[in-house]
């Protein structure tokens, strides 16, 4: 198993699949686990949706920051329906958001009960709230996409 990234945010990833567009990766951001090394993920839609994270407006907040994350993620004790990330199929037994603001990416996520994939680090619809510094992710991006290019 491969890993790039740092302490905070890095990617596990299978570096025997044969496929460069389609890896088992998972995600892990403050050692909480999101995804699956049991199943390739289209990658370039992976990266996209991360650079989205960084890019797109829909995912910036001014407002958003460590103590009050909880809450905006879950006004009212329920889950926002904005903010919304996708990442790619793999990762659709999890309920995900995230939003940023000028330095930090904030995550929330659970799994499932009727996940279709096994995950040894997840607990069924535990809420889970972790987050990385944006310039973090961008260089994880960038060694995600490099060590791509050079398996092609």
């Amino acid at each position: 198993m491969n890993r790039i990234g740092n302490d905070q945010v890095f990617i596990e990833f299978d570096g025997n699949y044969q496929n460069s567009n389609f890896i088992p990766l998972r995600l892990c951001i403050e050692g909480e686990y999101l995804g699956t090394l049991d199943s390739p993920t289209y990658v370039t839609s992976f990266i996209n949706s991360l650079k989205n994270l960084l890019n797109d407006n829909y995912y910036y907040s001014n407002v958003i920051n460590d103590e009050n994350c909880k809450k905006f993620f879950y006004p009212k004790g329920l889950l926002s329906e904005n903010y919304r990330i996708t990442l790619e199929e793999t990762f659709d037994d999890f309920s995900k958001r995230a939003a940023r603001n000028n330095n930090t990416i904030y995550f929330t996520w659970f799994l499932y009960e009727d996940h279709f994939f096994e995950y040894k680090d997840n607990i069924v619809n535990k809420v889970i709230f972790s987050k990385c510094k944006s310039l973090d992710l961008l260089n994880l991006i960038e060694i995600l996409q490099d060590s791509i290019k050079a398996r092609e």
